[in-house]
């Protein structure tokens, strides 16, 4: 029987996930290890909001899913600004040029 984040981990790289960006914390840690076991590397941050940004940078950079997994609650809060900024429509370059 599969747990849920034995699931989560091969949705992930069965859609080409390479890279995962998080905070280590429960569920994450979990979701995190299966994605090991699965060859896909767990980049590790001390803040959710940070991750966000790597996941957006990531991807904006390579041109692969970026993903950003976070603990329930605050954690939730502080993925948001990432979030916000991949939906704004502006690149990384854009903003530096501002």
């Amino acid at each position: 029987m599969s747990t849920g984040a034995q699931i989560i981990a091969r949705a992930l790289h069965d859609l080409g996930v390479q890279v995962i960006f998080g905070v280590p914390g429960l569920p994450v840690t979990d979701i995190g290890q299966e994605g090991l076991n699965l060859g896909i590397r767990f980049v590790s941050f001390r803040n959710e909001q940070a991750a966000a940004y790597a996941a957006t940078a990531y991807g904006y950079l390579t041109g692969k899913p970026g993903v950003c997994i976070s603990v329930g609650g605050p954690g939730v809060f502080h993925v948001m600004a990432g979030v916000r900024r991949i939906h704004s429509g502006l690149s990384v370059r854009q903003i530096e040029q501002q």
